[in-house]
């Protein structure tokens, strides 16, 4: 797999590190990973972002992840809407999110191309 491509997600990683030292850091990202499905968190690849996501959007690296997923779904929203892809949502909404909640809510017309990432909530979603 390849390693992280976001390198301000790499660079927020590393700030981590410095000001709450390794070990925490270690715990942190093995909690997230778990969180994710077991997938590595330092391979978070915006060229392969499908899977299984529970997001924390009051840590700011879980919170950067939601916002890459939310700005790679608007390249591909524009290019289903352009024709260049064919719409594979679940709600024929171009979306590549499914099944999202956030705060254990689902909100069935959210809008991801206008959605801006708020401050904290837990959420949820597949993303495909």
């Amino acid at each position: 797999m390849n390693a992280i491509q976001d390198r301000h997600l790499r660079f927020a990683i590393a700030a981590q590190v410095a000001t709450e030292g390794a070990n925490s850091v270690n715990r942190y990202l093995s909690a997230l990973s778990t969180k994710m499905g077991g997938a590595p968190v330092l391979y978070f690849s915006p060229f392969n972002p499908n899977g299984r996501y529970r997001l924390d959007l009051s840590n700011e690296i879980e919170r950067r992840v939601a916002k890459n997923l939310v700005v790679i779904n608007k390249g591909i929203s524009a290019k289903i809407h352009a024709k260049e892809l064919c719409d594979r949502s679940k709600r024929g909404n171009q979306s590549c999110f499914r099944n999202e909640t956030l705060n254990g809510y689902c909100d069935k017309d959210m809008d991801f191309t206008t959605w801006a990432v708020p401050q904290q909530g837990i959420f949820k979603f597949d993303f495909v």
